[in-house]
């Protein structure tokens, strides 16, 4: 993580522009991350449109990211369900105007009061104590990252209700 952090930092993020379907990257994580669920008793589900047009994108930092939410999502959740959502969504809560692709990993766990929800994307920060190995630096470089594809991360959260991380890409479609 520090070195990821130390190059972000640095600006040598590299971001590739490659047709990508999102919803292959979906499944793929959510069946990585399936036997760690099971493991603890969640349910992992993926949810999302039978079509949805292909971005152009980096395949290789989506993963990273959206990776990064749902392992956390597994991490901080000790009973009910880890599910992720793949949607294509203009207007409304989106982070700027046209079309953009959201892949939101959502769960049942400790959730995250309000007042300490600005501390997330922050550099060395961890909110939740005890919380295991790290140093804080994981959703720092997911929401660097997703701004360097032109994107953000979101969270909707209260503590002791679980939380929903959105991760909001720009949807240019590209043919096939």
């Amino acid at each position: 993580d520090l070195s990821q952090f130390s190059q972000v930092e640095a600006g040598h993020i590299t971001v590739a522009q490659e047709p990508v379907d999102v919803r292959l990257i979906a499944t793929e994580l959510v069946e990585e991350y399936r036997a760690q669920a099971e493991a603890k008793g969640l349910a992992i589900t993926c949810n999302m449109p039978d079509t949805l047009h292909v971005i152009a994108s980096d395949s290789t930092r989506i993963r990273q990211v959206l990776g990064n939410l749902v392992s956390n999502a597994v991490k901080y959740t000790d009973g009910g369900e880890v599910r992720v959502q793949v949607a294509g969504r203009r207007g409304g809560d989106a982070p700027g105007p046209g079309r953009w692709v959201t892949l939101t990993v959502a769960d049942t766990g400790i959730g995250i009061a309000r007042d300490q929800q600005h501390l997330l994307f922050r550099e060395f920060s961890r909110i939740a104590p005890g919380a295991g190995p790290g140093i804080g630096l994981g959703l720092a470089i997911s929401q660097r990252v997703a701004s360097a594809l032109g994107g953000c991360i979101m969270v909707r959260s209260e503590a002791g209700q679980g939380a929903t991380f959105t991760l909001w890409l720009p949807a240019d479609e590209q043919e096939g």
